[in-house]
């Protein structure tokens, strides 16, 4: 993984090494975190050099996040809320034990709490092993970028481990597109062969597509009827007009998450902020599916079943419809009003123009900038990707249709901000 002979590669390549070798055990998630919270949790036991993993779901990686963010006005929980960035952390509490990382105590000393804080992450400020275990974590991470952390802390992670030798990679686009699943792309080459003959009308493949979804049945019948997966697609969307922070919005949130390995806000936060909020969202979301299951009559685990497929079907029809009907980038517009900005700590917003905007995995904008100027005193401009959005208005009725808007699906880079001012 490195290229050069530093301390951490010298030792490991030395006799010395065998008597110090870590184990690694993966273990009941309660044994590792009692409040059972959080998506990933882990311990190192400097005696035994024991490491133990446990994890709620299954994100290996997740968006490496170091430092504070400034359009969020905070700064993450840990570097990276996965299994891969939970072991490399706790592999850093290795590596500081058996090298002792001289100076290491006196250089962290020397700077103050908020040093860290801003810089590297709110776990990191508990004492200087911590602080150790998350420089570790984000600089040997795949995703590390030279300058992510700051020049000194950078400077004694490559005299103690070197440089890190990456592997190469596609050069991404230039706004960072979160690519189509494999699913989701098979979904898209089924609707271009559905959809073929049908003429570039919005309204003609908005009926194909929900003839599709009726076609789709579920769960047993009632009343000599059977629900489908239009039913399921008409009670989320209608949920999202009705609210979208609650019950249905977060359900679609989620799945985003999971698919794509992208960040949720919640309550203005994004999700790896804090483990008490991490437990609160997903309390309410399984309360939602609990629901929706018991009003079709189904079994939480077939309901979560059908919206998956629900979603990539959405994914992929958006994707194929809005291309047919001409559209390869999309411009849009999102108001905001003037507390979004205090909230965040943000004195001048227009000086966030250039910058890249994080948005959640889901989120309202709309194709009218008139419309985007009504719903407060800033507006936001940015353009995407047709792959970038989840469901259109042009093709849904549940959305609403007067302000021309659509579901913008979060990328892990985020969104070039073009233009943000008052009545653009």
């Amino acid at each position: 993984m490195f290229n050069s002979n530093t301390k951490l590669r010298t030792f490991m390549q030395s006799e010395a090494s065998q008597a110090n070798k870590s184990k690694l055990f993966f273990v009941n998630k309660r044994s590792v975190s009692p409040s059972n919270v959080g998506i990933t949790n882990g311990d190192y036991s400097d005696g035994t050099r024991v490491m133990r993993l446990a994890m709620d779901r299954t994100e290996r990686t997740a968006s490496l996040d170091v430092g504070f963010n400034e359009f969020f006005a905070q700064s993450p929980h840990t570097v990276e809320r996965s299994i891969r960035g939970t072991a490399r952390h706790e592999y850093g509490h290795h590596v500081q034990n058996i090298l002792k990382s001289p100076g290491w105590v006196k250089f962290v000393n020397s700077k103050p709490e908020s040093f860290w804080r801003m810089n590297l992450s709110n776990y990191g400020t508990k004492d200087t092993f911590e602080t150790f275990a998350e420089s570790f974590s984000a600089f040997t991470s795949s995703q590390y970028k030279k300058g992510m952390l700051p020049k000194d802390v950078e400077k004694f992670m490559i005299d103690l481990v070197g440089t890190p030798r990456r592997r190469r990679r596609v050069t991404p686009s230039l706004t960072g597109v979160a690519k189509l699943t494999p699913r989701q792309r098979r979904f898209v080459k089924q609707f271009q062969k559905d959809f073929a003959d049908v003429p570039a009308d919005a309204l003609e493949l908005k009926a194909g597509f929900d003839e599709f979804l009726r076609s789709k049945k579920i769960g047993t019948p009632v009343r000599g009827l059977r629900r489908s997966l239009l039913t399921i697609r008409d009670n989320l969307m209608s949920g999202w007009r009705s609210s979208s922070s609650q019950g249905a919005a977060n359900i679609m949130k989620t799945f985003t998450e999971k698919k794509h390995g992208i960040k949720t806000l919640y309550g203005q936060e994004f999700l790896n902020s804090d483990v008490d909020r991490i437990a609160l969202f997903e309390r309410s979301v399984n309360r939602a599916f609990e629901l929706k299951a018991n009003a079709l009559g189904i079994t939480v685990k077939e309901y979560k079943k059908q919206v998956s497929r629900l979603m990539d079907y959405m994914q992929a029809n958006t994707s194929v419809v809005l291309k047919k009907l001409g559209n390869k980038k999309i411009t849009l517009y999102r108001g905001v009003r003037l507390d979004y900005f205090v909230k965040r700590g943000i004195k001048e917003p227009l000086k966030l123009k250039g910058k890249l905007l994080e948005t959640n995995s889901l989120s309202s904008w709309s194709t009218s900038k008139n419309i985007a100027n009504d719903f407060g005193n800033f507006t936001m401009k940015i353009e995407v990707e047709v792959d970038d959005v989840f469901n259109a208005g042009v093709i849904d009725e549940n959305l609403i249709q007067g302000e021309a808007e659509m579901l913008l699906r979060r990328n892990k880079k985020g969104y070039k901000l073009l233009d943000i001012g008052r009545d653009l």
